[in-house]
């Protein structure tokens, strides 16, 4: 059986070691023993491995687990990439196997680099997967496919979602002066800002009124550069999609304008909207639900990159292992958390 190179401690929340979850997996899909496992540092909800054998590589993926969140993450990614892979969508990584019950899954081994240079042709790209995989919404494979993590189909629905994420800011840590500077800026800042946009939104037309079937898109939900790969030909592979499923298209383009990994200016979201509107028709429609919640979704990736001051975020990080000092990973976030709230102040949104 391979070692794994660098960390060696048990996987938590899943009953057999990364070694044995590669060994199964593999026989499941029908390629040889591993040679070696090798894992990677920076996953937010997972643990990912390169895993080598005689076929060549492929990649593990072992699930975060909390009793406070019930999504199925590997669900909807592995069900996601099925369904585009089996229309020839190929701009994203083939599913292999999947172990439900430890949660676990192995895909190919994409190769390619980092993104670190966003200009017009890569939005564009991204514009085009989101079209292409869009072409097939009437595939009853697709139409099967589950709503996106945290969907929204109207105004009220996404005020909830906030409000759901504002409410569990009050499980903050406070043990240490970094814990507390956070907890007074969210009850100083974030909280006040929040209750001024929500009062603009709750007043808008058809507050209640759900999207049309119609109007519905097939969303990767978590999508942006931070997630995808370039490839040695310049093309773009797109990574990550435990999020996955129908969903408002205001919410995709308000989510890849704002992540806080590789937040897009106002000149740079509009190819992408832009990209949206001219297969969904109605632009005046989208584009004033675009101005409409992109303050919300600002305040909202506000609260989620908090994540790391709640218990959630203390379990994630003994599932991830990770070495980096939890001081110096909190004050990162907390600085993302203000630089979300002051695009809101600059109205930086979709146009």
């Amino acid at each position: 059986m391979a070692g794994i190179k660098g960390k060696n401690t048990p996987l938590i929340f899943s009953s057999l070691p990364p070694e044995q979850m590669a060994e199964r997996l593999l026989k499941s899909a029908g390629w040889p023993q591993a040679i070696q496992i090798q894992e990677f540092a920076g996953g937010r909800n997972n643990r990912v491995f390169r895993v080598e054998t005689g076929q060549g590589d492929c990649l593990l993926k072992l699930y975060f687990r909390d009793p406070s969140d019930s999504r199925d993450r590997l669900g909807h990614e592995y069900g996601f990439l099925e369904a585009c892979r089996g229309v020839g969508i190929d701009a994203l990584p083939k599913p292999l196997a999947k172990d439900s019950e430890n949660a676990s899954a192995l895909y190919e081994f994409v190769k390619g680099n980092r993104v670190e240079a966003v200009g017009s042709t890569e939005i564009l790209l991204a514009g085009r997967f989101i079209e292409k995989i869009n072409q097939h919404r009437g595939n009853k494979i697709f139409r099967a496919l589950p709503h996106a993590a945290e969907a929204c189909f109207s105004f009220q629905e996404h005020v909830a979602s906030v409000d759901r994420r504002i409410d569990r800011l009050d499980q903050m840590e406070s043990d240490s002066n970094l814990d507390r500077e956070a907890r007074l800026w969210v009850e100083k800042e974030l909280i006040p800002a929040w209750k001024k946009i929500r009062e603009q939104i709750v007043r808008e037309k058809d507050f209640e009124k759900e999207l049309d079937q119609a109007m519905r898109i097939l969303s990767p939900s978590d999508f942006g550069f931070h997630n995808s790969l370039r490839k040695a030909d310049g093309s773009l592979v797109f990574l990550d999609f435990e999020y996955a499923g129908w969903d408002d298209p205001a919410k995709l383009v308000c989510d890849l304008a704002n992540q806080p990994d590789r937040p897009l200016s106002l000149e740079e979201a509009e190819p992408f909207s832009s990209s949206l509107v001219s297969w969904l028709g109605e632009a005046d429609f989208w584009r004033s639900r675009f101005r409409i919640l992109a303050p919300l979704y600002q305040v909202k990736w506000a609260c989620i990159v908090l994540n790391d001051f709640l218990p959630f975020g203390r379990n994630r990080r003994k599932f991830q292992e990770t070495q980096e000092p939890e001081a110096s990973r909190k004050h990162l976030q907390l600085s993302k958390a203000q630089g979300m709230l002051s695009r809101v102040k600059a109205k930086i949104m979709p146009s």
